[in-house]
């Protein structure tokens, strides 16, 4: 596309580009303003204008052209996995290992725990005796004690808590997994909605070259009275419908270029290339694939998970209420303490069960079993919608098929037709409304054709990540 000079009522104005940034298909033009002396301006003034101005040009020169990213299919998806969004999926996973390992290690390692005390005591004991009054110990006392703890018995974390946070992790990895999944065909939504609107822009754009060689045709037969006025004006009608038409498809190719970007995770917007890959002719058998997403599908198995780790957290409230055992192993030291001595170690076991707690154990434990109840029901909505997404993907690669070998059928029979009634037109056998009529359905036949291609492919990529199945887009 080239620079276009615009005409006044004075005539027409050279433009001069000092910057052209290429976006989206166009290229806008900045002009240049001539920098002329008035009759009180001074020559250091023009002087200091003119050394600014080209600072400013060298300056914009120097700032390289926005350029859209050009991905392919399989580069939009790799890129969606790695968007910031999919990267916090997977620091929660991060997380919850750390808390997994964290619990396992407090049911089953041993702790050590220094403690240390310093007392005044205001009275001590003292005894009479025959020699005089005798004390016992000192009024300041400090105590410091090493005490190293091992669980030999702690049903709730043992069995109970260890379990929910191994199974809590699982569930973040298996979200982390299906959330990639989504973006995945979030990314691909988007590309191919770019390529669709770049179908029909570039089947428009054919039909207005055709229009712009047909109006000069038809002027030259005007000229030898060949046509009437009225046909030419009709053309040209055409040709401003379809310049508008094409206006508004790169309006709408700007926005899905920028939530094409989006999807990838660029900072700006972002073009499609052709895919490198073709969908195949027929998807697998829809009920088989239901199937095996019921069972296998990363959001299903999560919540799966997810209502074993609560059941496992209501297990271990009920566990408290066991005793558990402890072996203590403990070194002190002591300055000051009457009838003690020392220095002083032991060793053995200690016992913990505690009674009664007000209920609250209870009341834990009913609270974690709706919650379980509450995410039970949540998987079997989830479900449902496994069968809906299925169902939905399927019918739209069946439409899209037969909506392609219908446009395969009627991109031949429309170029037929236009080649015949323009043949026609020519002899002065046909009128101009009928090969409008005939150029209109072959660009239509022809955007239909491509689209329909994309939608295909669409609709197997959603059937896939719908089937919770590896992509073959990324294989």
């Amino acid at each position: 596309m080239g620079f276009r000079n615009r005409s006044s009522a004075t005539g027409p104005r050279r433009t001069t580009p000092s910057r052209c940034s290429v976006g989206h298909g166009f290229v806008h033009a900045f002009p240049m303003r001539s920098l002329q002396r008035t009759r009180h301006a001074g020559a250091g003034r023009l002087g200091l204008t003119v050394l600014l101005s080209l600072i400013f040009l060298h300056a914009e020169a120097q700032q390289p052209a926005t350029i859209p990213e050009r991905v392919d299919l399989q580069q939009a998806m790799a890129a969606a996995a790695r968007r910031p969004a999919q990267q916090a999926a997977d620091a929660r996973v991060g997380a919850a290992q750390l808390l997994a390992d964290g619990a396992r290690r407090q049911a089953w390692w041993p702790s050590l725990s220094l403690t240390a005390a310093a007392r005044h005591l205001s009275d001590i004991p003292t005894a009479d005796t025959p020699v005089g009054e005798l004390s016992f110990g000192e009024h300041d006392v400090v105590t410091s004690q090493l005490t190293f703890s091992q669980p030999l018995l702690n049903w709730s974390r043992m069995r109970y808590s260890t379990t929910a946070g191994r199974l809590g992790a699982e569930s973040a990895a298996l979200q982390a997994a299906r959330s990639a999944d989504e973006y995945r065909l979030a990314a691909a939504e988007a590309y191919f909605a770019v390529l669709s609107i770049e179908a029909q822009k570039a089947a428009l754009e054919q039909m207005q070259r055709s229009m712009a060689a047909r109006i000069v045709r038809e002027q030259a037969w005007l000229d030898d009275g060949r046509i009437l006025r009225a046909d030419l004006l009709r053309t040209q009608l055409l040709r401003d419908g379809v310049s508008q038409q094409l206006a508004a498809l790169g309006e709408d190719l700007d926005i899905a270029q920028v939530e094409l970007g989006l999807a990838i995770g660029t900072p700006g917007p972002a073009t499609a290339a052709e895919p490198r890959i073709q969908a195949p002719q027929a998807l697998p058998v829809l009920e088989s694939a239901i199937a095996g997403a019921l069972g296998s599908r990363h959001d299903l198995l999560a919540l799966q998970r997810d209502i074993e780790a609560v059941d496992m957290q209501a297990r271990a409230v009920v566990a408290e209420a066991l005793p558990t055992v402890d072996l203590l192993a403990q070194y002190a030291e002591r300055s000051g303490a009457a009838l003690q001595p020392d220095h002083e170690a032991a060793i053995g076991l200690r016992l913990d069960w505690k009674l009664f707690d007000s209920g609250t154990r209870r009341l834990r434990a009913d609270a974690l079993r709706e919650q379980q109840r509450a995410l039970q029901f949540e998987l079997e909505e989830r479900r449902q919608l496994v069968r809906s997404q299925l169902s939905r993907a399927y019918a739209g690669f069946t439409k899209a098929r037969q909506i392609q070998v219908l446009a395969q059928s009627g991109l031949s029979s429309a170029t037929q037709t236009l080649q015949t009634r323009d043949a026609l037109y020519a002899q002065g056998r046909s009128n101009i409304d009928e090969v409008l009529s005939a150029e209109a359905e072959l660009a239509q036949q022809r955007a239909l054709n491509q689209v329909a291609g994309y939608d295909a492919m669409r609709s197997w990529v959603a059937f896939h990540v719908a089937a919770g199945s590896p992509l073959p887009v990324l294989e």
